[in-house]
């Protein structure tokens, strides 16, 4: 490793491992090493970067302290064997993580004994069965697509005719509707 490579170099007052690989996850583990040979007893290593700032490596809090000013200049990177709760990434479930299917039995209009009949396929407008993942005429997966694309065709009790109900916001579409007279 030459000399313009190196990131990180040993304090040389001490006159010990002068050189350190690049990453700051090479430098605790070199640290570590020193620990565990007894060879450096304390939790505080001071290091010398090449452009002459000098950090402390905590190794107990895996902190870069900044020499001069003693504040932490930056948080550093937890070996991959230590796994706290601050790894775990909360997964928050939305609209396009479900079926479009559930979304439309749950926010069709009409009355609580409508059955849904038929969804139409927003690509080639095929009829096809409620149970059915994909379309029966050009294979598009229907489980994924979002909810402004469907459209059901429910059964109403009363004058037992078929009626197609887009799945869309009726204001925002008398407002497009209204836009589109106007001009």
């Amino acid at each position: 490793m030459s000399k313009e490579t190196v990131e990180w170099q040993y304090e040389e007052s001490k006159n010990q491992w002068k050189t350190y690989p690049v990453t700051i996850s090479g430098v605790i583990e070199k640290e570590h090493q020193l620990k565990n040979a007894k060879i450096h007893p304390s939790n505080n290593v001071v290091f010398v970067r090449l452009n002459g700032k000098a950090y402390e490596i905590n190794l107990n809090r895996e902190l870069q302290i900044n020499v001069s000013n003693k504040e932490d200049t930056s948080k550093l990177r937890r070996r991959v064997s230590v796994f706290g709760t601050h790894d775990i990434i909360p997964v928050y479930l939305s609209l396009a993580d479900k079926s479009a299917r559930d979304y439309a039995s749950k926010t069709a209009t009409g009355p609580a004994n409508n059955k849904i009949q038929k969804i139409s396929c927003p690509f080639c407008k095929h009829a096809n069965p409620p149970q059915n993942e994909f379309c029966d005429e050009c294979q598009l997966d229907l489980r994924d697509i979002g909810s402004d694309s469907w459209f059901i065709t429910t059964q109403d009790e009363d004058n037992n005719k078929s009626t197609p109900k887009p799945l869309v916001n009726s204001d925002t579409e008398s407002e497009h509707a209204m836009e589109i007279d106007s001009d």
